[in-house]
């Protein structure tokens, strides 16, 4: 199944260049990103979140031969309790984690089978009083199925 190829390579990826260098400490599938509470939330950290899905250009004819978009959401959180009014110790700790992932990830073919990633638009950041901050990149690959009528 593309989801969960796409998934594991985005995540392994993500692991290597930013984990593994010690840029964060943690990066989530989406499962467990589902089920850790926000106290409980490693930071900083990322998480790999499938958004859905879009259709490509039509490649044959009585749509047997179809391009198929899968959209991920990678969302860097942090933590900051400096500066909580403004949101500035959020997004100076959220500036380097979301440059990297940008490097990572821009051109990244999860599978020989997709397209390398693009760049897609992505919601705004969110912050919380209690010093979080989240901070949403977006992209999308194509991949080519054909039917079997």
């Amino acid at each position: 199944m593309s989801v969960t190829v796409i998934e594991s390579a985005l995540v392994a990826r993500l692991v290597a260049q930013l984990k593994v260098p010690g840029l964060v400490r943690e990066v989530y599938a989406q499962v467990d990103y589902e089920r850790v509470t926000e106290q409980a939330m490693v930071t900083p950290s990322v998480a790999v979140i499938y958004s859905g899905y879009y259709l490509g250009d039509k490649v044959g004819t009585a749509g047997v031969i179809r391009e198929v978009g899968f959209n991920w959401l990678v969302v860097v959180n942090v933590r900051n309790a400096r500066s909580t009014a403004t949101g500035q110790g959020v997004r100076d700790e959220a500036s380097p984690i979301f440059d990297a992932v940008l490097e990572a990830l821009l051109g990244f073919r999860p599978s020989p089978k997709h397209k390398p990633l693009q760049l897609e638009p992505a919601p705004g950041a969110a912050l919380n009083d209690a010093g979080f901050g989240y901070y949403p990149l977006a992209f999308s690959t194509l991949a080519t199925y054909r039917g079997n009528p």
